[in-house]
């Protein structure tokens, strides 16, 4: 009999620990250490190890957290969160009490950037608005910008247009021609500001009587003919110049197929 009353207080104690162990708490608060805020959203990890986690909580607004029914001897408790320094608390174990409470002060985290470096054009509202940016990236042809006509400017029209490739002024006709049309009496078409203005005041028809080498009609204009109307514009005016050097390559708003010497289109913002 006594036997059997020893066993059954042997396991009531057993239960009595077991119950015990199992009511241990854990009570915490997270602040920040420059500003004593409390910390919200904070990862908490209890783990009896470094490399291993019995239980997982975050912090509320208030930077509060707790974990009940901890059944563990001893363990450690480690923070993260993406905006301060990760602390680990080791060596804690339960007061008499089986409740712990333990404040953590965390240090804001140091981000050094490195150097960020962001690739983009400029874009100019006119020349978006007429869809020059546009053309630029979706169609054949050249496409110059302010800063790259700067570049390439001297003090004319004249020294512009030239300079830019494959564009050649005949003095005797007296406009302006892509290299490869030069003896077909087929000069460029030029706009300004999306209107198109006529720099061949006699048409190629005045010129010559057939085309590609056929006999030259005399030039009506002469050599002391006023200056071609594209030479009135001032070079540093010019925001951008789009250049297609042949009929296929010019737009439809630009006289796409009806442009056999090819077109330039001058943006001045004017």
């Amino acid at each position: 009999m006594k036997t059997i009353i020893r066993i059954l207080w042997g396991s009531l104690f057993l239960i009595l620990s077991f119950t015990e162990s199992y009511s241990q708490t854990i009570i915490g608060n997270i602040y920040d250490l420059t500003t004593k805020k409390p910390v919200a959203d904070v990862i908490v990890l209890l783990k009896p190890t470094q490399d291993k986690i019995s239980a997982i909580k975050t912090s509320d607004e208030e930077g509060n957290f707790l974990f009940r029914k901890v059944k563990l001897g001893g363990f450690i408790i480690q923070t993260q969160h993406v905006s301060y320094q990760d602390k680990i608390v080791n060596s804690l174990s339960f007061p008499s009490t089986d409740t712990l409470v333990i404040d953590i002060g965390l240090l804001p985290a140091a981000y050094i950037l490195g150097e960020i470096t962001v690739e983009g054009e400029k874009k100019d509202m006119e020349l978006d608005a007429a869809g020059f940016y546009t053309r630029k990236n979706s169609r054949d042809g050249r496409f110059y910008t302010k800063e790259e006509i700067k570049e390439k400017t001297n003090t004319t029209m004249r020294s512009l247009l030239t300079g830019l490739l494959g564009i050649t002024f005949k003095r005797e006709d007296n406009v302006y021609y892509f290299n490869r049309y030069v003896n077909s009496g087929m000069p460029i078409r030029f706009y300004v500001d999306g209107v198109w203005i006529n720099q061949d005041k006699f048409e190629s028809v005045a010129r010559y009587s057939g085309m590609f080498g056929k006999s030259k009609s005399k030039n009506p204009m002469g050599l002391d003919a006023p200056p071609n109307p594209i030479e009135y514009l001032n070079p540093l005016e010019i925001k951008a110049i789009e250049i297609y050097s042949s009929m296929m390559q010019a737009p439809y708003e630009f006289g796409g197929g009806k442009t056999p010497g090819g077109a330039v289109v001058i943006w001045t913002g004017r």
